[in-house]
């Protein structure tokens, strides 16, 4: 998985980012911040990813001494499409569904434990979501009261919001908004706007330009990203301020 195995150098204090296609599209830039702040990165990221298949790659760096982490970040957008999330042989929980529900409340509980135990911050995040809004926004949304739960259980897990430097006015992710101060001198701000992504069913949710699928799914962006960048940076800032005091 991308950037799956960073030792960390002169003890510096490691960043763990382990998510779906919102962590692993925004690597780049939440990499290169955290990087650029001092910290290594550890990770286990890629599309179509739950709760559930990070639980064992993250309680194996918390038990790393050369990955170990500060401070672990989980970004998700709610999948249900791997062997973990199966309700049966045949099937895996349906999104919105009491099981599947439970299953990223078992997850999360399971990171959360090994977090406490390791005395190190978890940060639980769910990217902006795409496609259909109002469905997608209500299971994300009950994703996060469901996480809330479970942080009130524990003592190091918090949860946080980190979608709005995408959205728009009304709370979608969109696929142009206004340029920030510093991204208006760059070529990607045309009249005062930047492109977010190529259009609302675009699965490559950073990149301005379309991919073509499944062939070279997933790659990078091959042009500048704004949506990458914002996002990215925004992981960076969660991670580095959640880090506990003397960590830094």
């Amino acid at each position: 998985m991308l950037g799956a195995c960073t030792p960390a150098p002169s003890g510096r204090p490691v960043v763990g980012i382990y998510g779906d296609s919102m962590a692993f599209q925004s690597a780049p830039w939440s990499d290169a911040a955290l990087n650029a702040a001092g910290h290594p990165v550890v990770s286990f990221r890629f599309p179509g990813l739950a709760a559930c298949d990070l639980v064992r790659p993250i309680t194996d760096d918390l038990h790393s001494v050369a990955k170990r982490p500060s401070v672990v970040v989980v970004v998700t957008t709610g999948n249900s499409l791997t062997p973990c999330m199966k309700v049966d042989p045949s099937h895996t929980a349906a999104p919105g569904s009491p099981d599947y529900f439970e299953k990223y409340r078992a997850a999360l509980d399971q990171i959360a434990t090994a977090a406490d135990s390791a005395g190190v911050p978890f940060v639980f995040t769910w990217g902006p979501m795409p496609g259909p809004k109002l469905t997608l926004w209500n299971q994300t949304n009950h994703l996060g009261l469901v996480a809330e739960q479970v942080a009130a259980a524990h003592t190091t897990m918090v949860v946080r919001d980190t979608s709005a430097s995408v959205l728009d006015a009304d709370g979608q992710l969109s696929t142009e908004l206004p340029c920030t101060s510093e991204e208006s001198s760059l070529p990607s701000c045309v009249d005062g706007r930047t492109r977010i992504r190529a259009s609302e069913l675009d699965p490559h949710f950073y990149c301005p330009v379309s991919q073509a699928l499944p062939s070279g799914w997933p790659r990078a962006c091959p042009v500048d990203s704004p949506g990458g960048r914002r996002y990215g940076n925004e992981l960076a800032s969660v991670a580095v301020a959640s880090l506990r005091p003397g960590s830094s």
